[in-house]
C-alpha cells in the first residue's frame, strides 16, 4: 500500500499570513508609532508662552547648562529693534532685546533647576536667586528672589508654535 502526502488546501477566509506575523505587524506599529499613546513633552526644552506681555521664549540647552532667549512679546511686536534700555548698566543699553539670553546657567533637572540667573529686560532686574520648576501640565514655574521679596510667573508651553527662533 503506498500512501500519498496531500497538502491541505487553504481556505479562503483565513488571512494571508499566520497570526503570530499579525502580532508582530501589532507589535512594530506600537513602536514605531509611540505618539499615539505618549505622555506630553516633559522636558524643559522648547518655546514658552508667557503672561507677562504676551511673550514667548526659547528654552534651549546652553553647554551642560539650561538659557533661555527672548523670542518675541508686545513691545518687540511694536518695536523689533527694541533695545534693553532699562538695562542698570549703560554699556548694555543698546543690545537688542529679541535674542536677548533671560535665563543663564541652570543646572539639574528633570523637574527642577537652579543656579542660573533671571533677567528681565522690562525692568532691568536681574537675580541669581532663582529656580525653574517643571510641572506634568505643560507649565514652567519661574521663580526669582531678591532679598527677602520673591516673585513668579507661570510660563505654558507654546503648543502652537506661534513662537519662532530670532533672525
Amino acid at each position: 500500500m503506498t500512501s500519498t502526502f496531500v497538502l491541505p488546501l487553504r481556505r479562503q477566509n483565513l488571512p494571508a499570513f499566520p497570526p503570530v506575523a499579525g502580532s508582530v505587524l501589532l507589535l512594530f506599529f506600537l513602536l514605531i508609532c509611540p505618539a499615539a499613546n505618549a505622555e506630553p513633552n516633559k522636558s524643559i526644552f522648547g518655546v514658552w508662552a508667557t503672561p507677562k506681555y504676551h511673550g514667548h521664549v526659547l528654552v534651549e540647552p546652553c553647554g551642560e547648562a539650561v538659557c533661555a532667549q527672548v523670542l518675541d512679546g508686545d513691545p518687540l511686536r511694536a518695536n523689533p529693534a527694541q533695545t534693553d534700555v532699562y538695562n542698570h548698566d549703560p554699556a548694555k543699553r543698546s543690545r537688542r532685546v529679541k535674542g536677548l539670553h533671560i535665563l543663564k546657567g541652570y543646572r539639574g533637572g528633570p523637574q527642577h533647576w537652579t543656579g542660573g540667573t533671571l533677567y528681565d529686560p522690562q525692568t532691568g532686574d536681574e537675580s541669581s536667586d532663582t529656580t525653574l520648576d517643571l510641572a506634568g501640565n505643560g507649565t514652567l514655574e519661574v521663580r526669582g528672589c531678591r532679598l527677602f521679596f520673591c516673585r513668579s510667573e507661570i510660563w505654558r508651553r507654546d503648543k502652537a508654535g506661534l513662537g519662532h527662533a530670532p533672525q
